[in-house]
């Protein structure tokens, strides 16, 4: 909890400080990056001051007020130390003797009759269940955690957008726009310009097929790693990473869905006219113009349909994870406040150094 307050208020602060720069007409990144370095000191000594609040209460738990003195005991104590006041005595057990026509043998308890075992389900069933009863088969993975299968599957299919991608693309077109928003870029001259675009084309095919084979795997333990990391420290919930990497790697199968539509329609486009960064309309941003502030861009492109669908069937998978700590309410505000903040970072990003 001290880490989180320490972070958040490090956080906060230093984007806030970057905006009032710029605003000023300052220099914002100088400003952004020295309240980095100062205000976690702020947050520190917001902890110490708190702190003696959170120990007092530590202390006080699993204890009851005496009536008589006002003073704190144990919740178990029937005498108060401090008055000598009798609490009301638990109700007293009836024993065997305590009934004369209750016979002294006790009775036999029948044995609680065996759970039927539940059936684990295959690794198909697992995928096609993600679709169509997520609780059940998030419950089984919780029960059995596995990755591979999804992760072979979602890079095997991501290398196939990327060939399609590199098909598809004019990647010179592409790289020449890229290039050309950067006023060092403009500065050099046409043999220069000609040098760098060059290269980059050679460069651009390693990686794009990096990103596909490493993607999905490498976004499964990024994403688990800090839902792992939430659920256990706000809801303590011991999960453990395999758990989380496995719940992680089946929400993912949401790409099943979107992948295919991505290569149909680049497929649709002509030549040229497909654009890597605007592949698939599938958020709110990609029905605003360009001359839209990048701030409400980033905002609104976060608002993708894809993305809610998989943070929900993360939801639903770490509720399963540990049903005892974990409501499905819970699961949901951790899953979507810990990306309003990612969400929050990018925006506040935009608005500083745009």
């Amino acid at each position: 909890m001290d880490a989180m307050i320490v972070f958040a208020v490090w956080l906060v602060l230093a984007v806030l400080v970057g905006a009032w720069a710029k605003q000023k007409g300052l220099r914002p990144m100088l400003y952004f990056f020295w309240s980095l370095l100062l205000s976690p000191a702020i947050g520190f000594l917001l902890v110490a001051i708190a702190r003696p609040n959170w120990e007092k209460a530590g202390e006080l738990a699993g204890k009851k007020k005496c009536p008589r003195c006002a003073e704190w005991v144990q919740r178990e104590a029937q005498v108060c130390h401090f008055c000598q006041f009798s609490f009301e005595p638990p109700p007293p057990t009836l024993t065997p003797n305590a009934h004369p026509h209750m016979s002294s043998t006790p009775s036999p308890v029948p044995p609680a009759p065996p759970q039927a075992p539940q059936a684990k389900l295959s690794a198909m069933q697992r995928i096609i269940g993600v679709f169509t009863s997520p609780g059940e088969t998030f419950a089984d993975i919780a029960r059995a955690p596995s990755w591979v299968i999804p992760v072979v599957l979602l890079t095997v299919l991501s290398l196939v957008v990327c060939a399609v991608m590199m098909k598809r693309v004019d990647w010179n077109d592409f790289l020449e726009k890229q290039m050309s928003k950067s006023a060092r870029f403009e500065q050099l001259s046409s043999e220069q310009k000609a040098q760098q675009l060059s290269i980059a084309s050679k460069i651009i095919p390693y990686q794009v097929y990096g990103i596909g084979l490493l993607g999905s795997i490498a976004g499964a333990a990024i994403i688990g790693g800090v839902y792992l990391g939430a659920f256990n420290l706000f809801l303590s919930a011991g999960i453990k990473f395999k758990t989380a990497f496995g719940i992680t790697a089946h929400a993912m199968l949401v790409g099943l869905v979107s992948s295919p539509l991505l290569i149909i329609v680049m497929f649709l486009k002509p030549f040229g006219d497909v654009d890597p960064e605007h592949l698939l309309a599938s958020n709110v941003g990609e029905f605003l113009s360009s001359e839209t502030p990048k701030w409400l861009l980033k905002l609104t492109g976060s608002l993708d349909i894809f993305s809610i669908w998989m943070l929900a069937l993360l939801a639903i998978g770490f509720a399963a994870a540990n049903p005892r700590k974990i409501s499905k309410g819970g699961a949901f505000g951790v899953v979507f406040g810990v990306w309003a903040v990612f969400v929050l970072v990018k925006v506040m990003w935009a608005v500083i150094f745009s």
